[in-house]
């Protein structure tokens, strides 16, 4: 599997969730320091950054799988849902469907 296809494929669907993520991919050969402060020596790394910081990505590659896996981050915790559409898009946010 081509991760950087995957990463093309899954960043449109990222960028139009009601709470935008950025996908973004790094040539780390080039970029040298960059990788070295984020302590990158292998290749392919995904790193998330949440508030600036960044964490190790170890879920699915897949861009239909990646996507699902992230929405999780933006969706609430708690909501009242007062409608069945209510309901189908709170879980369509979550990125159970």
């Amino acid at each position: 599997m081509n991760v950087g296809l995957e990463l093309d494929k899954a960043a449109p669907l990222l960028s139009g969730l009601k709470k935008p993520m950025v996908v973004a991919k790094v040539d780390a050969d080039k970029y040298t320091s960059l990788a070295s402060k984020h302590d990158i020596d292998g290749y392919p790394t995904l790193k998330i950054f949440v508030h600036g910081v960044s964490t190790e990505y170890y879920g699915p590659r897949k861009a239909d799988l990646f996507v699902r896996y992230l929405t999780k981050f933006v969706a609430p915790d708690v909501a009242i849902l007062s409608s069945d559409f209510a309901f189908r898009e709170f879980i369509e946010a979550a990125g159970f469907l």
